[in-house]
């Protein structure tokens, strides 16, 4: 046995409060055990079984809901990714959520948003697998070649000022993605990774802990270092990419994030582009 796998077997047996043997309670009591978050999870909405927990968090941001509240599911019938793709989760296999904050920020700065939650969910997993996972830009973690969590970010705002926004998260944490034929060659889980169960709970904690610590940075002292942060998880910058937005197809390489969480690709005559969305691969 690896020393890796052995330490992991460890923690998850271990008296820390973030990981008792609680391994699938998702409820409020268990989800914040041992932790007093400043915003997220402020309130929380726990499901069996819900249609998507983005569309129950944007009914629920409407009426202004308090700020950091958390929707979880242990299984969604109609969960999905960017333009509209669907989202493969045997119930009780990943952590889906959804939390809805009112930043004060402009929707030109939206992306932050985004780029603060795949940080958080890098951290999450690093706390309790050996392992390194990257963040593909714009929503998407990865380990290896592989897909293991997305993000979808949604919105509404008045005079370009966001009015609430909605981050819904999908983690593959215990399933074999290539018993699914659709996403077999491009998806991972945690325990396929790590060889190893993992506790949702305990990971749903170290999120909440991460997004909550990473959110209030972001409010009280702004992007710069949480972008520099951002940067050295990426699994794309400085390498040759490919851009795909609709029937647009870029090439170049991914030379840097602006503050505003945006793509600079860098063509092969030198020009720079600025990238506000789209799909990225590597060439």
């Amino acid at each position: 046995m690896s020393l890796q796998r052995r330490k992991l077997e460890i923690l998850l047996m271990s008296n820390d409060p973030f990981v008792k043997n609680d391994m699938d309670v998702l409820s409020p009591p268990t989800l914040l055990a041992g932790i007093t978050p400043y915003c997220i999870g402020s309130r929380i909405y726990c499901f069996k079984r819900i249609d998507s927990t983005n569309r129950a968090a944007k009914k629920l941001a409407v009426k202004r809901v308090p700020d950091g509240t958390l929707i979880i599911a242990d299984y969604q019938t109609a969960g999905r990714g960017r333009l509209q793709r669907s989202w493969i989760a045997p119930p009780g296999s990943s952590l889906l959520c959804s939390v809805i904050l009112y930043p004060r920020l402009s929707t030109d700065e939206i992306a932050r948003i985004t780029m603060v939650s795949s940080l958080a969910i890098v951290r999450a997993i690093s706390d309790l697998c050996p392992i390194e996972p990257m963040i593909k830009w714009p929503n998407d973690v990865y380990i290896g070649q592989k897909k293991v969590c997305g993000i979808l970010t949604e919105y509404e705002a008045t005079d370009n000022l966001i009015r609430w926004v909605v981050i819904g998260i999908g983690i593959n944490v215990n399933f074999d993605p290539t018993c699914y034929p659709a996403i077999a060659n491009s998806a991972t889980s945690l325990q396929q990774a790590c060889g190893i169960p993992i506790s949702r709970t305990a990971l749903a904690r170290r999120l909440i802990f991460h997004l909550d610590d990473l959110y209030r940075k972001l409010t009280y002292n702004g992007f710069p270092e949480l972008r520099q942060c951002w940067k050295e998880h990426s699994c794309i910058l400085h390498k040759n990419v490919i851009v795909t937005d609709g029937d647009t197809l870029l090439t170049g390489i991914a030379s840097d994030v602006t503050e505003n969480g945006h793509l600079i690709l860098q063509h092969d005559d030198g020009y720079c582009r600025e990238i506000l969305c789209g799909d990225v691969s590597l060439r």
